[in-house]
């Protein structure tokens, strides 16, 4: 087994590094600002029924994963691979994991019934599955996954799935929800302050409705909660350009031709950014 002493840096380094030229939706959990569109009642059920009517089929829990993003992996089938490879985390990075897990999820395990047996086994659950993630980021940045391993083993969902077997469907159902609220507030404070700048004339409802519609385009595209989301640049960011187009056109039957012009700035904005992110990546 070789032990890993100084890949924490790196792997986190490759994913945020991807994340900042994506949609920035690795960034630290504590990093969750208040946004006035979290709690955005701006016609979110007519946003997922349009993506519903899409290339997106709906989960059980309600929730709308990319259809595209590979098959789920089992975390024992993954830890095996892990081992298999020899990949393994200091002391050091499982504290900080550890660290990060407890302040993240504090209220919700101690929100959860049951015996202290039974809460400390979730919690372990969720150091298993993120030590998976992060182990598994460190692989692909070493090269000791093929693309086409880590593709097949892309999941999305990875620790809401590996969670599944010790919470009931109302925990299941709260933890996604808490997931996707963290995703919306970092989400938002990432644009929030762009939108400021670009698309200034629109409305405070076409404000609303293009950056859920976006966030929504674009959820779980890049996520800390799924693996291997970020494996494959290629077409991760293909994904993000066609998110960007299925946005815009959504808002364009939905916005008047002036409202339109606005949004279509911020979106172009994004749009180019990724062309040029895409340049840098790939001009060798």
């Amino acid at each position: 087994m070789k032990i890993i002493k100084s890949q924490w840096g790196v792997a986190v380094a490759v994913l945020m590094a991807f994340g900042a030229v994506l949609l920035a939706l690795l960034s630290s959990a504590q990093q969750g600002v208040q946004s006035e569109f979290e709690t955005a009642s701006v016609g979110q059920s007519a946003i997922r029924s349009s993506l519903k009517n899409r290339a997106v089929s709906r989960s059980p829990t309600g929730r709308y994963p990319i259809v595209s993003a590979g098959q789920a992996a089992t975390r024992e089938t993954t830890a095996a691979l892990l081992q298999s490879l020899g990949i393994t985390l200091n002391a050091s990075a499982e504290e900080s994991l550890q660290l990060e897990i407890d302040i993240r999820f504090t209220d919700f395990l101690a929100g959860l019934n049951g015996s202290p047996q039974r809460i400390e086994a979730i919690r372990q659950e969720f150091i298993a599955a993120y030590t998976d993630i992060l182990a598994f980021g460190i692989a692909l940045a070493q090269r000791d996954i093929t693309p086409a391993e880590a593709e097949a083993r892309t999941d999305p969902n990875y620790v809401v799935n590996q969670m599944a077997g010790l919470l009931t469907s109302e925990e299941m159902t709260e933890l996604e929800t808490l997931m996707e609220s963290e995703a919306r507030q970092r989400f938002h404070s990432t644009y929030s302050p762009q939108l400021d700048v670009i698309g200034v004339e629109l409305s405070v409802d076409n404000r609303a409705s293009l950056l859920e519609t976006l966030f929504m385009e674009t959820y779980l595209l890049v996520n800390r909660d799924g693996l291997g989301t970020t494996s494959d640049l290629v077409s991760g960011f293909q994904r993000q350009l066609e998110a960007i187009e299925n946005t815009r056109d959504s808002l364009r039957v939905s916005m008047t031709p002036e409202q339109f012009t606005e949004a279509n700035a911020f979106l172009s904005e994004q749009e180019q950014g990724l062309l040029g992110a895409q340049t840098i990546f790939f001009k060798n």
